[in-house]
């Protein structure tokens, strides 16, 4: 709710940089998406709009400057009813979550000049199954130099303790760890802790992501 002005834009820039891309890259909130005046073949939504406080505005400003196709992957409400924008409040997350069910971002979609729109299931199981074999768990020990980016030598901290943490990118021969930072892949080394639990997986689906029996994870295929 208090990134009216877009995701910080630091680390794309970073991975520009390093990958010498082309690519333009704008910040700016999903309701201001039309003030670029342009529109485009085909635009991507991830998990945006259960966040927000003005939903139809959100799914509004994706219609302008999709020319073809929009995707949009959220949660979606199970109620089949009637066209349905549940609020579900999260305190823990500070924040305000709205859900709506298909035939809610089906009417809405339509409305707003597509003439198809397609649910598809998101198999979360297998997402972190995969990412539980591609990004390995790494040892890490106390002060240890943690990077500010993977481009830089420079520390700007050490490690308080010795942990076993979950890498998540690997750029630059640097490692990236959600809860602490970059650092040196030559500065750790990987877990022994190679078996994943039984029942694991699946919890941290519902545990992690929030998920619940009344909604579930779907991409929406939508087409002019």
């Amino acid at each position: 709710l208090n990134m009216v002005g877009g995701w910080p834009q630091k680390r794309i820039e970073l991975i520009k940089k390093s990958k010498k891309s082309a690519v333009d890259i704008k910040s700016c909130s999903i309701y201001e998406l039309h003030t670029m005046g342009r529109v485009f073949d085909e635009v991507f939504c991830g998990n945006v709009i259960a966040w927000l406080q003005n939903p139809v505005a959100a799914l509004t400003s994706l219609a302008k400057v999709a020319k073809n196709i929009l995707y949009i992957r959220e949660d979606v409400s199970k109620v089949k009813e009637k066209p349905v924008l549940e609020f579900v409040n999260n305190p823990s997350m500070s924040s305000c979550m709205f859900n709506g069910n298909e035939m809610f971002y089906s009417e809405v979609l339509k409305n707003l000049g597509f003439q198809s729109v397609e649910f598809y299931p998101i198999d979360e199981y297998e997402i972190y199954k995969q990412r539980y074999i591609d990004f390995v768990k790494f040892d890490i020990k106390a002060d240890t130099e943690v990077l500010g980016n993977p481009f830089t030598e420079n520390a700007e901290l050490k490690t308080d303790k010795d942990s076993t943490e979950l890498g998540s990118f690997q750029i630059n021969g640097k490692v990236f760890f959600n809860r602490i930072g970059w650092i040196k892949a030559k500065d750790i080394s990987i877990s022994k802790i190679a078996a994943i639990p039984k029942g694991f997986i699946k919890e941290q689906i519902y545990k992690n992501k929030f998920r619940k029996q009344a909604k579930e994870n779907k991409m929406i295929i939508c087409k002019r």
